[in-house]
């Protein structure tokens, strides 16, 4: 299982799944189809002023699915055929001719922060 706060979510791998289909299930335990349809555009941030300071990649994911299965905000295990599993955290933002559309953001560290 990938872990969430691992080095192995970036936009970069997400990017390369563009248009592929995740899994996952409902409270209920039905299975359904989410298609992830946007990868923002990643962006470099500084945590502090300070320009050794640690660095974090922000992006987020947006995906589609049916507009009959809704799912809620909360995080969400999603499976994929070529990059496994992950539990992700899904907010609802939308919906739009028969389907609903779920954002996940991301504010990944990159960089170690400086040792005092």
């Amino acid at each position: 299982m990938v872990d969430a706060f691992s080095d192995d979510i970036s936009a970069a791998r997400y990017l390369a799944a563009i248009h592929s289909q995740f899994q996952t299930r409902t409270p209920a335990g039905d299975r359904i189809a989410l298609r992830l349809i946007q990868v923002t555009s990643p962006r470099m941030t500084l945590a502090s002023v300070d320009p050794a300071g640690p660095r974090y990649e922000c992006f987020s994911l947006i995906f589609e699915g049916a507009d009959d299965t809704p799912l809620s905000q909360g995080l969400c295990r999603l499976e994929h055929d070529a990059l496994g599993v992950a539990d992700i955290f899904i907010v609802p933002v939308g919906a739009e001719r028969g389907r609903r559309q779920y954002e996940a953001v991301f504010n990944r560290r990159v960089t170690p922060s400086p040792l005092p």
